[in-house]
């Protein structure tokens, strides 16, 4: 799990499962007072070499 250290909104975020061509992430918001207020969920889809297509 990580943890962004820039933003003014706390985050922490997991990779779900990273397989061979996606990896699903999951993000967790907070607020100022460490109250979760958000969830995030996104697939990213993993490409590989694309120089040769």
């Amino acid at each position: 799990m990580g943890r962004s250290g820039e933003s003014k909104s706390p985050t922490t975020w997991r990779a779900i499962k990273f397989g061979r061509t996606l990896c699903p992430v999951e993000v967790n918001l907070f607020d100022e007072a460490d109250r979760h207020v958000a969830v995030a969920q996104v697939t990213y889809m993993l490409l590989g070499d694309i120089s040769d297509r």
